[in-house]
């Protein structure tokens, strides 16, 4: 039979089925009741440990008590606090690539609500807001027509073949132009206006990037992140040794006059682990290039 439970008592009755052994957690702080405990059956327990019916008691309630907190606030001027900020939206959005089309919406057709809402309430505070799609995943990417057959709904990810341990790695990502008209649309609704990562490891496609989301995005489009964490590319397999900066800069030079020539909006050098900002300034990196960068990044 099922136990019943007496509201005004506390008490519980129940009737045992024949051969079953019924045991149940009584929670009750009812005057004169009895304290919150597991009650078992009679008897050594030798069934799954996971269903061991030991008696525990219940620890005491924690004391209602706040530890005091103090908080010291600056009496003068704090230093750099009125200094000129970028753009109002400063501080954006960044989505890794292989999943932005789960954030944002399936397609140019199904937005998600909850992510323009959210963008909604940041533009009604900044003015502006700006999202850079990209990351990892960004660096192998290939982009297909919006017509053209796809599994998923945006973008298709196959695993990537090579494989260091101890790392990530990131998938091989196909995706429609769809992802762009998605994009395209968020901006006629709420004002967004975009960053797009380049596959500098997949150099050839940069030209049909660089086409399709000048087109398809035009005054929304900010800028486009040329190499994506590349003080990382020898230690995870994506560049043979020896690749720092000196390589690096080398190849960013060779990739950006052979593919991405004439573009006066790039982003870099978006060093995150490895290097400094400081060792590529030092290395002449935004003297040699500062002429064709939008801004300057790191991860």
């Amino acid at each position: 039979m099922i136990p019943t439970l007496n509201l005004k008592t506390g008490l519980i009755a129940a009737a045992s089925l024949a051969h079953a052994a019924n045991a149940l957690t009584l929670y009750t702080s009812l005057p004169g009741s009895i304290p919150t405990q597991f009650l078992s059956p009679d008897g050594q327990y030798t069934g799954l440990a996971a269903f061991d019916p030991v008696t525990q008691t219940a620890p005491a309630p924690p004391q209602a008590t706040q530890a005091p907190i103090t908080i010291t606030l600056p009496t003068g001027n704090v230093p750099g606090l009125n200094a000129k900020q970028h753009r109002t939206d400063f501080l954006g959005i960044s989505l890794e690539m292989s999943v932005s089309d789960r954030v944002m919406g399936r397609n140019g057709t199904f937005l998600n609500p909850v992510f323009l809402n959210h963008i909604q309430n940041l533009h009604a505070r900044a003015g502006k807001v700006a999202i850079r799609v990209g990351g990892n995943s960004q660096e192998q990417a290939t982009l297909i027509p919006a017509w053209a057959p796809l599994e998923g709904p945006t973008i298709n990810k196959t695993a990537n073949p090579v494989v260091v341990p101890g790392f990530t790695s990131s998938p091989l990502l196909t995706i429609s132009e769809d992802l762009i008209y998605l994009m395209n649309n968020i901006s006629s609704l709420v004002d967004v206006e975009w960053y797009w990562g380049l596959p500098f490891l997949n150099e050839q496609e940069i030209p049909d990037m660089i086409e399709k989301t000048t087109a398809i995005l035009g005054a929304n489009l900010l800028g486009y992140q040329m190499a994506n964490e590349p003080d990382i590319y020898e230690s995870h397999g994506k560049k043979p040794a020896p690749y720092q900066i000196p390589e690096y800069m080398a190849d960013w030079e060779r990739v950006r006059s052979t593919y991405a020539a004439g573009q006066t909006n790039l982003i870099a050098p978006n060093v995150c682990c490895s290097w400094t900002i400081d060792e590529l300034l030092a290395a002449g990196f935004l003297t040699q290039y500062g002429q064709y960068l939008h801004s300057v990044s790191v991860q």
